[in-house]
């Protein structure tokens, strides 16, 4: 549930005990010493700079302090359990004499603690929340709380049988995290952040609120304090701190490699010259305005072009020159005539051939895949609409070389509406892109989440059904020829699962599973072949290939870094 470091010792939590490994050798750790028993699982674990102690959050049963004289053996040297719910807390080290915490412990709300004796923990004042005191950093005497609906709040513990609060900061969004760098409180929210002046902590101010904005990048101060150096398979950037959604929060579509320097992911770029100490690049300097109603949801690059969408538009750019982008055309597919409108939001695009195609819902409500021209970047055309219904809503495209034939995947639903947990692969045969047509169509057994092309095979990954290899060499009759990694793939111990997401660079097929990265060399389409495979924790959305890299983007880990040593796709 939780792991923390402390010189060469990681300790993690695995169900409700503590274990203690040895990581001098980070490429083999050892366990050492007998597990701890805590009574809860881990949820945080917190070292105190000037003792040998370890705070530990224990969600429903308040905290546990641990004794780390002995860094190999760890024993509680005591217990306090609390009103509430612990799942994050804060050392104060301003007091002399006396060891304070300050607990976030949601409906208990900001609860204070003296565990100068761990034996003997005494309780402090508590500050009430409205709602969940959900995070806190403490500054002096100062602490900085948030609760969850009704938004930042400053709180004098000077006092600490009395915490009072002296200012507080509120508008519409659940928060979540918070992060303080000097007089500047970033708070991760529903949808983005606040940036706040606390200067006066009496009076604090706005000074961003990135939910009204397509800017929703979070502050590069923050990416700093949790940069990791990458090894195999290590964390590069940790987005637990910050929730599931921080480091680009209104990102749905695909993690992107264009060329050996960036990862792009909508307007969030990520700088991996060095891919050991990725950076956050420069924002994106939309040379036209994204619409307020607008998120970017969508990218993808063919060349040194990219396509973005938000919402029904699609803005075609040039990012050969990153950070530098300039403006080439726009497609808007709200407006025009009623055969290539889509209503509201695109929901997959591909490009290739010249040609653009992207899916949502008619304003009808039907799920429909639309073609557009893009041989002339500048001057985009939105062209035609397939005319036959569709047995679900499209999650995925991808085009053939030559413009002749797209790809879409479903996962078995309509709208909100579950038509089945079956999800398939339709072809369309696009050659004429004003009357676009359903030309075949192929069941899998389970719901689309990516495709990728080569030549005449398709890669997709269908979550519970693992990933599949199509053939769709006959566009009329597109079959599935078997799984990605059976029996004949030379993988001594795949443990397969739920496909998430894939990669394709070269004849290097990366698979993302529940839980595990595979890589296969597909020189031959129909017969991969198992290379490598690596733990991945947490469910991954994307998946990019960089030369000698594979990244892995998680909800609950961040953005993974894979190296692959002497590997050339």
């Amino acid at each position: 549930h939780a792991l923390s470091v402390q010189g060469d010792r990681l300790y993690a939590g695995i169900g409700d005990q503590l274990r203690t490994y040895d990581i001098t050798d980070p490429a083999n750790p050892t366990a050492i010493g007998p597990d701890v028993p805590l009574g809860h699982a881990l949820e945080a674990l917190f070292f105190d700079p000037r003792r040998a102690l370890a705070y530990a959050a224990l969600g429903g049963k308040g905290i546990a302090v641990l004794d780390l004289a002995d860094p190999d053996r760890p024993r509680i040297a005591g217990a306090r359990d609390t009103a509430g719910d612990t799942r994050w807390l804060a050392v104060d080290v301003e007091a002399v004499d006396r060891t304070r915490l300050w607990l976030a412990d949601r409906k208990g709300g900001l609860v204070g603690l003296d565990v100068t004796d761990p034996a003997a923990i005494t309780p402090l004042g508590v500050w009430p929340a409205q709602d969940q005191v959900r995070d806190v950093v403490l500054d002096g005497a100062l602490a900085y709380a948030l609760d969850r609906r009704h938004g930042l709040h400053i709180v004098d513990i000077s006092d600490v049988m009395q915490p009072r609060e002296v200012g507080y900061y509120d508008r519409d969004g659940d928060c979540d995290r918070l992060f303080k760098d000097g007089d500047i409180v970033w708070v991760k929210v529903s949808g983005g952040w606040w940036k706040v002046d606390v200067s006066d902590p009496a009076q604090p101010t706005l000074m961003t609120d990135t939910t009204a904005i397509a800017d929703t990048r979070p502050p590069p101060s923050v990416l700093t304090a949790l940069a990791r150096e990458a090894r195999r398979g290590d964390v590069v950037f940790d987005r637990r701190r910050f929730g599931d959604d921080s480091l680009a929060t209104r990102v749905d579509g695909p993690l992107l490699a264009t060329g050996p320097r960036w990862l792009v992911m909508g307007d969030v770029r990520i700088d991996v010259t060095d891919p050991r100490r990725p950076t956050l690049g420069p924002p994106i300097a939309w040379p036209t305005a994204i619409p307020a109603w607008g998120d970017i949801g969508l990218a993808v690059t063919e060349g040194p072009t990219g396509y973005y969408a938000a919402g029904p538009l699609v803005d075609i750019v040039d990012i050969g020159q990153l950070p530098v982008v300039t403006a080439l055309g726009r497609m808007d597919w709200s407006s025009g005539p009623s055969h290539v409108a889509l209503d509201w939001a695109i929901e997959a695009m591909a490009v290739g051939g010249g040609k653009i195609v992207v899916a949502g819902e008619s304003f009808g409500g039907w799920p429909i895949m639309a073609v557009g021209d893009v041989a002339e970047a500048t001057q985009p055309v939105a062209r035609g609409i397939n005319q036959e219904r569709l047995p679900a809503n499209i999650v995925a495209l991808a085009v053939a070389a030559d413009g002749q034939t797209a790809f879409g995947i479903d996962a078995g639903r309509s709208g909100d509406v579950i038509e089945s947990d079956v999800g398939g692969l339709t072809a369309f045969d696009i050659r004429d892109p004003d009357r676009p047509r359903v030309a075949g169509y192929v069941a899998f057994g389970g719901e689309g989440r990516a495709i990728v092309l080569r030549g005449t095979t398709a890669f997709v990954a269908a979550n519970k059904a693992g990933a599949l290899i199509v053939d769709v060499a006959d566009s009329a009759a597109p079959r599935v020829v078997g799984p990605v990694g059976g029996a004949d793939a030379g993988n001594p111990d795949r443990a397969g699962g739920s496909a998430q997401a894939l990669a394709l660079d070269g004849s290097l097929l990366a698979v993302a599973f529940s839980g595990r990265l595979e890589l296969y060399s597909i020189a031959d389409p129909r017969r991969p072949r198992f290379i490598a495979a690596g733990g991945v924790p947490g469910g991954a959305s994307a998946v990019a290939i960089t030369p000698g890299w594979v990244w892995v983007m998680t909800g609950e880990s961040g953005l993974l870094g894979y190296a692959l040593p002497g590997y050339d796709p």
